[in-house]
């Protein structure tokens, strides 16, 4: 199956978006790399730490470190970078289709948090979500425009559960109701 990319994107928070045209010739093979730069008072994006004393498997898990809030993290380096930023490639690629990957993209629940927290992936990609976790989850994906899916995850279970989406759709939230007084989604 050939799909144009960038479909589906799984987003596990608010999503920056940003897009690029890049001229490329139909022959050529291209590599983006780059980062996010902030611009604005980074105190007014501070992580707010989220309580996990509910079910002591999370905390344990967390150790000192803790769980924050996702609305968006800014890398304190100079200048300071966002984390967790897809981008997208919407115009300049012609009639070019791109072949949907053979690769799964993993969602996993560690330490009470979907790791990674952002992912991008295409119409018809698998993506195989897991519970790494002593606990268990509960996966609730919430799409406007695929099928939603609401399922629980025992603890732990590395196998997980293999998902594809048909239509493109940005973004989808994902989140456990399990946790939902705070576990970040």
């Amino acid at each position: 199956m050939n799909s144009r990319c960038c479909g589906i994107w799984i987003v596990t928070a608010w999503l920056v978006p940003l897009t690029l045209v890049l001229p490329v010739a139909a022959q050529e093979n291209a590599t983006l790399k780059g980062k996010v730069v902030f611009k604005g008072d980074t105190k007014k994006f501070g992580r707010n730490k989220l309580d996990t004393a509910k079910d002591p498997n999370c905390k344990v898990n967390q150790g000192k470190r803790g769980i924050g809030s996702y609305e968006v993290i800014i890398n304190r380096t100079d200048p300071p970078t966002l984390q967790n930023v897809v981008v997208s490639i919407r115009a300049g690629l012609g009639d070019r289709e791109f072949p949907v990957p053979n690769q799964e993209v993993r969602l996993d629940q560690v330490g009470c948090e979907y790791v990674p927290h952002v992912v991008a992936l295409m119409e018809g990609q698998a993506l195989r979500v897991t519970n790494s976790d002593p606990t268990n989850h509960n996966v609730n994906i919430q799409p406007r425009v695929n099928p939603p899916e609401n399922f629980s995850q025992p603890r732990p279970e590395p196998v997980g559960k293999v998902l594809k989406f048909k239509t493109e759709e940005v973004p989808i939230k994902v989140k456990c109701d399990v946790h939902l007084g705070w576990a970040p989604g």
